[in-house]
C-alpha cells in the first residue's frame, strides 16, 4: 500500500495500477520500489508521503530507461 502526497489515506498498489490506467502487461513491467519491506515508490505513479524529499535532508534520484 502506499500514500501519495495530497491524498487521503492508502491504496493498493493494484489500485494505484488502475487508477493510472495501466494495463495487466504494462504493470507486470513497472518496477514498485521497497524500502524496508514498505512500498516507497512506483516509477510514473509516484512516491509514498514517507519518503518525498525534505529540505537538508539526503535524497537520492532513480532514473529509469525502458530499452
Amino acid at each position: 500500500r502506499m500514500t501519495l502526497p495530497g491524498s487521503e489515506g492508502s491504496r493498493s498498489l493494484k489500485r494505484l495500477f488502475v487508477d493510472a490506467g495501466l494495463s495487466v502487461e504494462a504493470r507486470e513491467r513497472t518496477p514498485a520500489i521497497f524500502v524496508g519491506g514498505r512500498l516507497a515508490a512506483v516509477p510514473g505513479i509516484g512516491v509514498d508521503r514517507a519518503f518525498v524529499p525534505r529540505p537538508g535532508r539526503a535524497q537520492y534520484v532513480l532514473d529509469f530507461h525502458r530499452k
